[in-house]
């Protein structure tokens, strides 16, 4: 017997979207876009493909609305 839950998008929480960033992540810099519904703490880190912290972009408390962060990464 399988059950199903239907959830409405009015159900889900709408706190933050991540979009893709641009231009892709095999390039020197790229550009990270971000939506927050509501002031809140937002923490931006990067990691390598070890899962070693590289970087942190973002550490503060944000505004609601689009945010964009510019990651440099090594040549």
């Amino acid at each position: 017997m399988t059950t199903r839950v239907a959830e409405s998008e009015d159900e889900k929480p709408h706190l933050f979207q991540l979009y893709q960033n641009c231009p892709n992540p095999f390039n020197a810099a790229t550009t990270i876009r971000y939506r927050l519904e509501k002031p809140q703490s937002v923490t931006l880190t990067v990691f390598n493909l070890s899962g070693q912290e590289v970087t942190t972009l973002v550490d503060q408390v944000q505004e609601a609305g689009e945010h964009q962060t510019l990651f440099m990464g090594k040549v």
